[in-house]
């Protein structure tokens, strides 16, 4: 059954052009970006968070961490998905319990050490919430591990994990058809570590990037050029690769492997903690996001390694009652909508929900100017994520999406749905769950008709 969207709020967008003077501050569209130019956003450790535009894609702008943020472990677990490292990235507890496992020997006292009593990484003592609605949810394949009976299919399996893969681009290019023929999940994520592809990317960008694998930082450690950090996709089906920071050269290390084998480690005892015959590593992290550029602005720098751009989120009205109605002010607290509303929602993607007085049965779409976008009420509705929104068809008891013209989006109509996250929908046509994407592609998976097992395992590709 469609779910109403209560809270979720997306920032007003801004028509802003590049090099605009305003008298507090500077504004820049994110249109002035351009692929190696340095921003800030965020704080670790009191300070603040270099990042650079490293790549595009079609998720859009990809930013990467120009520093180490810290050195941690990965965790128990060799899937990314269950990983500490992507659970703390995406964490805003006050003391991050990332897992149960402090109390599982003989991993105690790793996680004590580097999750138990910190904080999570984008917690408000590090982020904003206006800084964290640039930070684009997205939906990313990572190929998933296997331990048992997995019996590699290429000649490329350990040349592609610790070799010079980075180095070489031939060989980069055969782990790339290496991993893609992998059994992959697909899932939502917001700050996450770099794939092979992605490393690919960059790359190919080297000649305006330069060596941004070494000329790199660390926030709060000394590093050299043997320090290495974790990307999130696993060698051998047990392995999870770091890179080394001064070669570029991929690395592949044991977690929670029974009875472990250093192999071509053997020299590297020191970045091991084990106990019982169980090892993990602990490597630096340096993370990476998507740009949310509807939310996005930036007050003030160049660009430049020097003078980052500084960016945050866009202000966005926000919600009011006055006499039992509903109307939006700005943050400064002027009225933007009048109070004359029976019932209003957020602001969610440009867009708000309201019913009037006169028709409070029925929901209609105002923009941040408080003007209707179309002339098209719907007894039930959703407010638009991705740039659609999820409507009951009003003379079929089915859903479908409609664009910010009121139009459907597809023909498609769906015994039930739900909003998109991250480029996907859950969908269920003649009882069959599978997804959408933007363009109303509809896949469904073979093994799965459970709606909840539906993004975990379906293979997109």
């Amino acid at each position: 059954m469609i779910k109403m969207i209560l809270a979720s709020v997306l920032l007003l967008v801004n028509s802003l052009s590049c090099g605009a003077i305003a008298p507090k501050k500077i504004e820049l569209n994110t249109e002035c970006l351009n692929v190696g130019d340095y921003i800030v956003l965020g704080r670790y450790g009191g300070e603040n968070i270099v990042w650079r535009y490293v790549a595009d894609d079609e998720n859009g702008k990809l930013m990467w961490s120009d520093e180490f943020i810290c050195k941690k472990p990965f965790g128990e677990s060799n899937s990314w998905e269950n990983s500490w490292i992507r659970t703390w990235l995406n964490s805003s507890r006050e003391v991050n319990n990332v897992s149960d496992m402090s109390s599982v020997d003989p991993l105690e006292q790793l996680y004590e050490e580097y999750y138990k009593n910190e904080s999570g990484f984008i917690h408000s003592d590090n982020f904003s919430q206006s800084e964290i609605s640039v930070i684009k949810t997205v939906m990313l394949k990572t190929p998933a591990p296997k331990i048992e009976g997995w019996t590699l299919p290429t000649e490329y399996a350990y040349k592609c994990g610790y070799k010079e893969a980075y180095c070489d681009k031939e060989e980069l290019e055969k782990s790339r058809d290496y991993y893609s023929k992998l059994e992959s999940i697909i899932l939502p994520e917001n700050i996450f570590l770099l794939d092979f592809e992605q490393l690919l990317m960059i790359q190919n960008n080297s000649s305006i990037l330069g060596d941004c694998f070494k000329n790199i930082v660390c926030i709060n450690e000394p590093i050299s050029d043997s320090s290495r950090y974790w990307i999130r996709t696993p060698i051998d089906g047990v392995m999870v690769t770091s890179v080394q920071s001064g070669t570029g050269e991929y690395y592949k290390h044991t977690l929670a492997v029974d009875n472990y084998s250093y192999g071509d480690d053997a020299e590297k005892r020191d970045f091991c903690i084990s106990s019982n015959n169980r090892c993990t590593y602990s490597n630096f992290i340096r993370p990476a996001f998507y740009l949310n550029e509807e939310n996005a602005q930036i007050l003030s720098g160049s660009g430049t390694k020097d003078a980052p751009y500084v960016l945050d989120g866009k202000p966005v009205p926000e919600r009011f009652e006055e006499n039992g109605l509903y109307g939006y002010k700005d943050a400064d607290g002027n009225v933007v909508v009048p109070a004359k509303y029976a019932k209003a929602l957020p602001f969610s993607d440009g867009a708000a929900l309201v019913a009037t007085v006169e028709d409070p049965y029925r929901w209609r779409y105002i923009g941040t100017n408080g003007n209707y976008l179309f002339d098209k009420a719907f007894y039930a509705s959703n407010n638009f994520n991705n740039g659609y929104a999820l409507v009951l068809v009003a003379d079929d008891p089915k859903y479908t999406y409609i664009d910010k013209t009121g139009e459907f989006a597809t023909e498609l109509l769906f015994d039930d749905a739900e909003d998109f996250y991250g480029g996907y929908a859950r969908v269920q046509i003649d009882g069959k769950w599978g997804v959408v994407d933007t363009n109303f592609n509809f896949k469904v998976p073979c093994k799965y008709d459970n709606k909840d097992e539906v993004l975990g395992k379906l293979d997109l590709s």
